[in-house]
């Protein structure tokens, strides 16, 4: 992980990355187009009549100096003969003109950023520059037919034009194909390093950071409590459960489909990856581990005693499981349920890896409820959350021997929303309120690790309360962060398929 991060009151921190794509560039040029029409079409009505007034200036050798006062004079004159509204003569050719342009100008830049960006991922300011200069030469070669047929429709108060039809095929019959380039020249010298400077500037992150907006969007309801969610990135899906439903839920990251397997021993708390053995996974149901084959038939015939804890305590049961980055599985256990009333100091964070799974090892005892379990992107720290204390704690980690130690409050939280942190100085950086009160866990997932998935609970909420939440006990997808995450760790388990 890394210095900063989001997490949830029951998770833990993650890392920092900008990532786009072209369907996303595109929408953003169509959107920019829009802002931009309204913003500079009276500019780019008074420069249609200055141009005509410098042309007739130039012809009897005036001074080009006077172009200010021509711009000014044509605002005066337009607003007192025609109002406000007359500067946005022409507005429809507008619009349908602008918005294409910065669509085809905005992905054309992606595509050569991508061509250009050098095999170690990074991508120098002069191929940046470049990258921008040759999208600016794109949408001069498309475009300046626009231009030249949006200047000829804003002038159609004249007689001279009846239709954009009209305007073309005349300004074809009269001067020929190459008028449509009228003033391509110019545009190559001028706009192509303008373009590429600009959009340097903006890939440095400046204007997106003016223009990010964060979606969130509802991936799938119907839950009561969703927990434990975890991205496998070889098979690019998501895995969570319901603990309440006692359900395993899978959703495809390339298709969108989710299917799901009941678990029908007791409470069923996570669903963690097998590394080398795809769609195989550790779970947890009531305080036993197991290895559940996702494709085998269905029923508890297809799970795999793996551990039992918390002997001769009947009513405790397992919450939140993590890997850590050698493959060991770390997981709470907690005490008796009645409503929103937990017994406290019942439970034990234990740590099991493929040699000591008969017997894992007792690392944090009591606790309440183990949650939030993360490591930094260097193994050298572990944050962990025992829910009812409100606090993230971390613990210095070493990631050969497994050992953890030098225990402390980093930061203490009390809404239940998903906030980002700095991990370093215990600061909060920003949050994100969700449509569910109860969140419960989050964690990276997408393509690029840029979506940022979270659970929510509805569990013993009020009829009133579920009114006012009726997307409580769903996931989320959050997009537009800013911000992404590492591969989540997975189990290691020799022989795991012969198990």
């Amino acid at each position: 992980m890394g210095r900063r991060g989001f997490l949830s009151a029951s998770d833990a921190l993650m890392l920092e990355r900008r990532v786009f794509g072209n369907r996303h560039l595109m929408l953003s040029g169509h959107h920019r187009g829009r802002r931009g029409f309204g913003c500079c079409h009276c500019s780019r009505h008074i420069h249609s009549y200055q141009r005509s007034s410098m042309a007739a200036l130039q012809a009897s050798s005036a001074c080009p100096w006077c172009s200010l006062w021509i711009s000014l004079d044509c605002f005066r004159k337009t607003y007192a003969a025609e109002g406000y509204f007359g500067m946005y003569r022409g507005s429809g050719v507008n619009i349908l003109l602008i918005t294409p342009e910065k669509a085809i100008k905005l992905a054309c830049n992606d595509m050569f950023r991508h061509y250009l960006t050098l095999k170690d991922g990074t991508l120098p300011i002069p191929r940046q520059m470049l990258a921008g200069g040759m999208a600016g030469a794109c949408q001069i070669v498309v475009t300046t037919p626009m231009e030249l047929l949006k200047i000829q429709m804003q002038d159609a108060g004249s007689p001279q034009y009846n239709g954009i039809i009209h305007c073309i095929t005349t300004i074809l019959t009269n001067e020929g194909p190459l008028a449509f380039f009228k003033g391509g020249a110019c545009r190559v010298m001028v706009i192509a390093p303008l373009f590429g400077i600009a959009q340097t500037i903006y890939y440095i992150g400046l204007a997106e950071k003016l223009n990010t907006v964060t979606l969130i969007a509802q991936v799938c309801r119907g839950g009561i409590h969703f927990e434990g969610p975890h991205w496998s990135k070889t098979e690019n899906s998501l895995y969570w459960v319901d603990i309440s439903k006692q359900m395993v839920y899978r959703l495809d990251g390339e298709t969108g489909n989710i299917t799901k397997r009941e678990i029908g021993y007791g409470p069923v708390t996570f669903a963690i990856t097998v590394k080398d053995n795809p769609r195989l996974l550790v779970v947890s149901a009531r305080s036993e581990v197991y290895l559940l084959p996702w494709d085998a038939p269905t029923g508890d015939g297809a799970l795999r005693l793996l551990s039992a804890v918390d002997l001769g305590l009947p009513d405790n049961r397992c919450n939140d499981g993590k890997a850590d980055a050698k493959g060991r599985l770390w997981f709470g256990t907690m005490g008796k349920e009645e409503g929103s009333y937990i017994d406290k100091d019942q439970g034990t964070l234990y740590m099991m890896d493929e040699y000591n799974y008969v017997h894992p090892e007792t690392k944090v005892r009591p606790v309440s409820i183990s949650n939030g379990m993360a490591w930094t992107a260097d193994n050298k720290f572990m944050f962990y959350i025992d829910s009812p204390t409100k606090n993230i704690d971390v613990f210095d980690f070493n990631l050969n021997t497994g050992a953890i130690r030098n225990r402390r409050t980093l930061f203490s939280f009390q809404a239940n929303n998903v906030i980002k942190i700095d991990s370093r100085a215990g600061k909060l950086l920003e949050q994100h309120k969700m449509p569910a009160s109860q969140v419960t866990s989050a964690v990276w997932g997408g393509h690029d690790l840029s979506i940022l998935y979270v659970t929510t609970s509805r569990r013993g909420m009020s009829p009133g309360q579920l009114a006012l939440e009726p997307e409580a006990g769903s996931l989320f997808a959050i997009e537009n962060t800013g911000t992404s995450g590492l591969p989540e760790n997975q189990f290691v388990f020799a022989d795991a398929a012969r198990y």
